[in-house]
């Protein structure tokens, strides 16, 4: 119980922000569109959760090396990506998706480890950021080249929840 206790208490001073997730509207399957979104596997992103989501709504949570895919009405849709971080803000990208099309996105920790990085992969990727970093978006999200089943054979698929 105390254990409990301590873990709820930690969790409210980091300020982690649950997933609000909504299920995806159901879609014919003659007039949707796929949107599959790659995490990256970065070691400078700890335990830190990434939400994708679309138009407000959050559609699901991912690990490192983990991915997601979902069909979606065609149309202009306002993509994001954020931390679980309370005072994160979301990366925003707007695409307009055509029916019968596959549309690939790579989302990846914005802080890059880089020799020349080591204080800042410190400071925003570890605790220190956690705790103290805020006002900007932890994670960015952009077009890629959709991936081969062999590329995602290692990785972890994670399944998106549909409205009935």
């Amino acid at each position: 119980m105390k254990l409990l206790i301590v873990l709820a208490a930690v969790t409210v001073f980091i300020g982690c922000t649950p997933m609000q997730s909504k299920p995806l509207e159901a879609t014919e399957i003659n007039n949707r569109s796929e949107v599959i979104i790659y995490r990256e596997l970065q070691y400078i992103d700890g335990n830190l959760g990434l939400i994708f989501g679309a138009n407000g709504n959050d559609y699901v949570k991912l690990g490192g090396g983990s991915y997601a895919s979902m069909y979606m009405r065609p149309g202009s849709h306002e993509f994001f990506v954020r931390s679980t971080k309370k005072i994160d803000e979301p990366y925003l990208v707007t695409l307009d998706l055509s029916a019968n099309d596959v549309t690939c996105l790579r989302a990846f920790n914005k802080v890059r480890s880089t020799a020349g990085t080591a204080g800042k992969v410190l400071v925003d990727g570890g605790l220190i950021g956690l705790l103290v970093g805020g006002g900007s978006s932890t994670f960015n999200m952009e077009e890629t080249e959709c991936w081969s089943k062999e590329e995602l054979d290692d990785r972890r698929a994670v399944a998106v929840e549909y409205a009935e």
